[in-house]
């Protein structure tokens, strides 16, 4: 709960670390009235002419926290110090200069009185910004900062029975040193895998945001950086999308843990479990469980969640038309395409339209996999654990770049966001077919 406290009252250490960690840097940065150089920054990645002096290129840099560093004249720091340098003053009154400009927050009030008038009113708006907010979080842009590269094992870790392999596979650490508000705390590095226009259509791990754990009793127990919407997320979730471990323990058991923080996802990824995520507390929001459901869709859907009407022979391209339908969704737009069906894909399409569809196991992907995996297993096609049915994209992937396919085409294929401008329709399904030919899998 907030405290009252008088202008006289000076700023705590603690409240000094609460603006740290809480600090709107974007507000912060348009706030003191710095230069962004547009063409130079990035989402969450920040650039600026030198607020010190005159100068023709950019030097001043800011990024997630607050945290900058002036080429130029080679200082830095994070947003107390930036306050202190521009306009003078000690720490503490820098840091009472960013709460009452709203930059940040801290547990002091520093406002006028409340009445119970306007107390009420302000109650109300709190609740139904949060109720719109917690429906749908704005989505968390990746950043630059990298805080594992400054971090090490500690002993807690240890204690809590989580290896060194496990912290580095996950993004644990400790950092003992710095400018960051989560100096001093067990840091967690907060991923998601993402498709990005460096990626050539498929997913890579970006960084979202760090949090840092108390090791020692200090509260808040758990730190976020502000901004940072931890309602959006699950922690983990990249090695889901990465990890072939993960996707062959989902099919194998039809399922994927939820724990409730990163500490317990570390700890069951210790046993051995990959098929694990977590939330950042005991509360589940409306858009992390659509995050569950994507991944519990993504692996194997596509094909157990064809209708009839989905599967095309009567064509002169026999094809399926995977889109959404009364079983299923997309995941994006992109998703929906045409696929020409050959070699074993095409005898199994007419045996599947030949049987009338799928029957009760309609988009029972889960169960579709397992017994595809194990198949698999058991016929020798693959001797390798870490593969499943979901490796098979990545090949299909492979055999596409390995023939130099242009980018339109693969985009097509795999059902990824096409990044250029897009001219005309692209291939149609007998180019398509043609690609295809030249790797299909022939039946038995």
């Amino acid at each position: 709960m907030n405290k009252r406290t008088s202008d006289n009252v000076r700023l705590s250490p603690e409240n000094l670390d609460e603006i740290r960690a809480s600090v709107d840097w974007q507000a912060l940065f348009t706030g003191l009235g710095l230069r962004k150089a547009e063409q130079k920054s990035k989402p969450g990645d920040w650039w600026a002419w030198s607020p010190f002096h005159d100068e023709k290129t950019p030097s001043f840099h800011m990024a997630a926290g607050g945290v900058w560093y002036d080429f130029s004249i080679g200082e830095g720091g994070g947003p107390i110090e930036l306050v202190q340098r521009l306009e003078g003053g000690n720490c503490y009154e820098a840091g009472r200069a960013i709460l009452e400009r709203g930059w940040a927050h801290a547990s002091v009030d520093l406002s006028a009185p409340v009445t119970r008038q306007r107390d009420t009113v302000r109650r109300g708006v709190t609740k139904a910004v949060t109720a719109v907010t917690e429906a749908e979080p704005p989505e968390n842009d990746p950043i630059r900062q990298d805080l594992l590269k400054l971090c090490q094992f500690h002993d807690l870790l240890a204690e809590r029975g989580v290896s060194e392999e496990t912290c580095y596979r996950l993004g644990i650490g400790y950092l003992p040193q710095g400018r960051s508000p989560l100096k001093g705390r067990i840091v967690f590095q907060v991923r998601d895998a993402r498709v990005t226009k460096h990626s050539e259509g498929v997913r890579e791990s970006v960084i979202l945001s760090h949090l840092g754990r108390s090791v020692d009793g200090l509260e808040p127990k758990y730190l976020f950086y502000q901004g940072f919407h931890k309602s959006a997320e699950l922690y983990a979730q990249e090695q889901v999308w990465l990890d072939p471990e993960a996707a062959a323990q989902i099919s194998a058991t039809k399922a994927i843990i939820l724990a409730e923080g990163p500490f317990d996802v570390a700890k069951a990824y210790e046993a051995g479990l990959r098929n694990v995520v977590g939330t950042f507390g005991a509360s589940l929001s409306v858009t992390q469980a659509r995050k569950l459901r994507a991944m519990a869709e993504t692996f194997g859907a596509e094909a157990i969640g064809l209708e009839l009407d989905d599967v095309v022979l009567d064509h002169e391209v026999p094809h399926v038309h995977v889109r959404k339908n009364t079983v299923r969704g997309l995941k994006t737009d992109h998703s929906e395409r045409l696929l020409p069906l050959l070699g074993v894909s095409l005898d199994a399409a007419e045996e599947l339209v030949a049987s009338g569809g799928w029957g009760k196991r309609l988009g029972k992907n889960m169960y579709a996999t397992s017994i595809i995996n194990r198949a698999m297993r058991d016929s020798g096609i693959v001797t390798d654990k870490r593969q499943s049915l979901y490796s098979l994209r990545h090949w299909f992937q492979d055999q596409l770049t390995k023939r130099d396919v242009v980018d339109r085409a693969q985009a097509q294929l795999m059902g990824h966001k096409f990044q250029r401008p897009k001219y005309g329709y692209g291939k149609d399904l007998i180019e398509l077919r043609e690609i295809i030919a030249e790797f299909a899998i022939a039946a038995p």
